[in-house]
Parts: C-alpha cells; structure tokens; sequence
C-alpha cells in the first residue's frame, strides 16, 4: 500500500522520462510530416507507384474486360427472361382465351344438335300420314323416296343385265349390228305469209 501513501515521492528515473519526452516529439513529428504529405499529394504519388508496373496494368484490364463482358452476358440474360416471362403470360392469356372459346362453340354444337334432332320426326313418312307438313319433313320424306327409287332402279338394272346374259348367246359376243332404223321425212309445210 505504498502507493496510497503521501511519503511516495516521484519516480527518480530521469533516463525513462527523457525517453518519453523523445518518443512524444518523434510522433509529433511523423504525424506533421504525414498530414503535410497528404496535403501535398506525395502520399498519393508514392500510392499511385504501386501499381504502375504494365503486366499488373495489362491483368487489370483483361479482367476489366472479362467484368464487362460479363456483365453485358447478364443483362442479355436478363431481358431474355424478362421478355420470356412476358411471352409465357401472353400465350397462357391466349389459352384460357381460347378455351373459353372452345367450351362457349362446344355448348352452341350441342345446343343445336339438339334442336335440329327435335326438329326431326322419328319416321318422316308416318309424320304425313298424321298431318306433318313441315318443310323439313318434306325434304326428308323426298330424300327418303329418292333413295328407295335409286335402290329399286339399280336391282332393276341388275335383272336386266343378268337376262341378257342368259339371252345372248356366248358366241354373240363379236360386233353385232344394230338394225336399220327408218327415218320418216318430214316434208316441210310451207308458210303462208299473214295478212292483217
């Protein structure tokens, strides 16, 4: 407890105190000297030395350019995706356009579908014989009619081809001639000018 006591008189060590005194003075000085250097721009001359030798300079560049191309690779990328995106939402909006589309023309078929079977009778003949006499039953009754004809015309010609064959002997099978026809002559009538 020396130390709290009022006989502790200073340290008697003038050697230390000198040295003390000098280092203080020395920084004094350094700081002076590096603030003024600064303020003169020979610190920034001896920074700028560092990096002065050319294949450090060539390397820097290279990797300036190699930055830049980079860079000019991702904004590429970027607004390639971007315009991507945009086409994506376009054509989904072009989709769901469209199959609302399809299933409104799928609703319109089948709604006419099924009005053109209700306008259809089950048998267009027997809707005359009860009094129908719509247009449409009138089409499909001559439809009807016309396609029983063409069968009955065409089991009709098949009789007929097959009669001949047994008519016609097969030795006839050369060039036959037709018989002569007779031509009437007409004699015109001479005309007799009108009088009024």
């Amino acid at each position: 407890m020396a130390a709290l006591d009022d006989d502790a008189s200073p340290p008697k060590d003038t050697l230390a105190f000198a040295v003390l005194i000098a280092m203080i003075i020395l920084a004094a000085a350094l700081f002076g000297a590096g603030v003024s250097g600064i303020a003169s721009g020979r610190v920034q001359t001896l920074l700028r030395g560092f990096g002065t030798s050319p294949e450090l300079r060539t390397e820097i560049a290279r990797q300036r350019s190699d930055i830049a191309d980079v860079s000019a690779s991702l904004d590429r990328m970027i607004g390639e995706a971007s315009s991507l995106d945009a086409r994506n939402a376009q054509l989904m909006r072009r989709d769901a356009a469209q199959s609302e589309q399809l299933a409104r023309l799928e609703e319109e078929m089948a709604m006419l579908k099924a009005k053109f079977r209700a306008l259809l009778p089950e048998d267009p003949l027997e809707s005359l014989t009860t009094g129908g006499t719509d247009l449409l039953t009138l089409r499909s009754t001559l439809d009807l009619q016309a396609e029983s004809n063409r069968n009955e015309f065409d089991a009709l010609h098949r009789r007929i081809d097959r009669l001949e064959s047994i008519v016609t002997p097969p030795e006839a099978t050369g060039t036959v001639r037709a018989p002569a026809t007779h031509k009437r002559s007409a004699v015109p009538a001479q005309r007799t000018p009108k009088t009024n």
